[in-house]
């Protein structure tokens, strides 16, 4: 990675860039053969899982149980996802690559505050919690198996008899960590980048809150002097307005599919869990419960939430920037106010706002979902 200039990039960009290449989707490598034939072998063993689960049930399975489809549909919906989200790797590679290059050339440079530096430790813990989160649910599906006493494979394929059962196990467990690792590369890409535009956002209410302050930063009060900060300030502020809304025109289509994906999942999880069910079900349900809420509240919802207060707090920095004791710069104060009475806000494929108000909705729609399969159990 050294001749990408590796070095120059925030650490959790390199994470991501590392496990793209793991996944052959580096948006740094165009053109390469090793990376070729991974997302070759990716996106052939994530098809091939779909197509011999639906063939399972259809040919084995009582369509009118629905315990049964639950149980076959439960994990199919999770290779749908992962899939989408390594062919939006590989196909918005050079929209990627911009994102990245842009955090290293185009970004400031964090002060030394300490606020900044508790966002920064707080993106990282929180980055770090849900791979933990992700991994468990890997972790979970390969010992779910192991606890039933007979080599399965995590998903349950059409497996023709002269076929060894054990070919099955390889490719559905080397597909369910494909599939995981592909939902953590773009997720985490996506929270990162977030995150960083966070911390740019509070070093520009940072930089606008000693808009004013000349004495204290030993500088002497001109026009040319200020009107080159307020121009360096507005020019950053339109900038990030703009790296914001190309993230959300560029991964729009993969981030709604993932909330009604994992919306629908989540519901399944908790049906197994609430339900009458084998241990290794449980176990699973569980860990991909947390995975679930961990993609939907810390992939998307916390970032998001992040960035749009911050950029809400643009206004509340100027108007106590002291101002006031410049009254001939008023105008320019009040067009920094003005752009802020179209806030910020990020979506998902224009649909909704992506907030933590949103997750708590979701969390209620799950809920509810939940107690409808009860009663559809219920009464059959």
């Amino acid at each position: 990675f050294d001749r990408y200039n590796m070095a120059d990039y925030y650490k959790g960009v390199k994470w991501c860039i590392k496990l793209c290449n793991f996944l052959g989707v580096n948006p740094f490598k165009e053109n390469n053969i090793i990376q070729t034939l991974l997302i070759t072998y990716n996106l052939v063993s994530l098809m091939g899982s779909i197509s011999t689960t639906v063939m399972f049930i259809f040919s084995n399975g009582d369509l009118s149980n629905i315990r049964y489809l639950i149980d076959a549909t439960n994990n199919m919906l999770k290779v749908p996802n992962g899939s989408l989200k390594l062919l939006t790797l590989l196909t918005k590679k050079s929209a990627i690559r911009d994102f990245i290059n842009e955090t290293k050339n185009r970004f400031w440079e964090s002060p030394e505050t300490e606020e900044i530096k508790r966002s920064e430790r707080f993106a990282t813990f929180v980055m770090k919690f849900y791979f933990y989160c992700m991994l468990l649910c890997v972790l979970s599906s390969l010992i779910k198996p192991i606890i039933a006493g007979e080599i399965l494979s995590t998903y349950n394929h059409y497996k023709p008899h002269s076929v060894p059962r054990y070919v099955f196990a390889i490719i559905g467990n080397t597909s369910s960590i494909i599939c995981v690792m592909s939902m953590v590369g773009l997720d985490t890409l996506i929270f990162v980048l977030l995150m960083r535009v966070e911390v740019q956002f509070r070093i520009l209410n940072y930089h606008l809150e000693n808009l004013f302050n000349f004495d204290e930063q030993n500088n002497v009060y001109s026009p040319a002097n200020f009107s080159q900060k307020l121009k360096k300030c507005v020019d950053h502020q339109n900038y990030l307005n703009e790296f914001v809304n190309r993230m959300i025109t560029t991964f729009s289509v993969v981030t709604l599919v993932t909330f009604g994906l994992t919306i629908v999942s989540m519901s399944l999880r908790m049906y197994i869990l609430s339900g009458d069910n084998l241990l290794n079900y449980k176990i699973e349900a569980l860990f991909h419960l947390i995975a679930g809420n961990a993609v939907i509240g810390i992939g998307y919802c916390i970032p998001s939430e992040a960035v749009m207060n911050q950029a809400d707090k643009i206004s509340e920095s100027i108007y106590f920037s002291n101002w006031y004791n410049y009254p001939q710069e008023t105008k320019y104060v009040l067009q920094i106010l003005q752009k802020e009475t179209k806030p910020l806000r990020i979506t998902a494929g224009g649909l909704f706002v992506i907030n933590l108000e949103r997750f708590m909705i979701i969390e209620k729609t799950i809920i509810s979902y939940c107690m409808f399969l009860r009663t559809m159990e219920i009464a059959k």
